[in-house]
């Protein structure tokens, strides 16, 4: 097995370890690392589905937490987000698209962080709505719809443990729906991988998921979310610097 394989499963498993414990982190840590080994389009479409291997897994410990109601708000306009993302990233160019993934990375987080400083409260339905349709353009075209998740809980004061469960369900729903949109576009230009590199991938976030798990309630939350945001802002700058100096040059 090549060594870009052997390094996608290490992504896989520390991703789905990070999900685990943090409710969030597969996308963050995992996309701008799979897009510099795979490509940004492809590799983005393998992200969403393994994404949804991950949630549901994790669904699995927490659906007794998920707010049903809010995510069905959140529906409709991520599913719009999510074929307006697989628009944008069709018609781009590799090189530019690798650039948008990691600008749009590295601005989500700081976003994320900084409004957690504000005192604001968006008591409006609109705020969730919004966060909704941006979260599902940066998860079809970039994947990583966690960083407009999170503006969205820290502007409506969404509990944490509530939160972090009805992500699952919400990574589910826009993992299928951004692997099916980009694929109905374009499928010539998803990757082809051996059964075993997805016997490999699946083999990978069970373990992940596992070891999460057993260590999930001796790891804080806070922890947990930094390590995440620290490897998140590493691929999200190497990626960025890649496709901008592919631009440049």
């Amino acid at each position: 097995m090549s060594s870009p394989i052997l390094l996608l499963l290490v992504l896989m498993l520390i991703g789905s370890f990070a999900q685990r414990v943090t409710g969030m982190g597969f996308g963050l840590v995992v996309s701008p690392f799979v897009v510099l080994l795979l490509g940004p389009y492809s590799g983005v479409m393998i992200l969403n589905l393994a994404a949804v291997v991950s949630a549901t897994l994790v669904l699995t410990r927490v659906w007794r937490d998920v707010d049903w109601h809010r995510l069905a708000l959140l529906a409709p306009t991520t599913l719009l987000g999510i074929v307006a993302g697989g628009m944008l990233a069709h018609a781009l160019a590799a090189d530019w698209l690798e650039l948008i993934v990691g600008g749009l990375l590295v601005v989500g987080l700081a976003t994320s962080q900084l409004i957690g400083r504000t005192g604001f409260v968006g008591r409006s339905k609109n705020w969730t709505i919004g966060s909704g349709f941006a979260a599902g353009v940066m998860n079809s075209a970039a994947g990583i719809g966690g960083p407009a998740m999170t503006v969205c809980a820290v502007l409506t004061r969404w509990p944490q443990r509530s939160f972090s469960a009805t992500l699952q369900p919400f990574f589910m729903m826009t993992g299928v729906a951004s692997f099916i949109t980009k694929y109905v576009i374009d499928p010539e230009r998803m990757l082809q991988l051996d059964w075993i590199v997805w016997a490999g991938v699946l083999t990978a976030i069970l373990l992940g998921v596992g070891l999460g798990g057993l260590v999930a309630h001796r790891i804080s939350a806070t922890v947990g979310r930094r390590v995440v945001y620290g490897l998140s802002y590493a691929g999200g700058l190497l990626t960025l610097l890649k496709g901008l100096a592919a631009v440049i040059g």
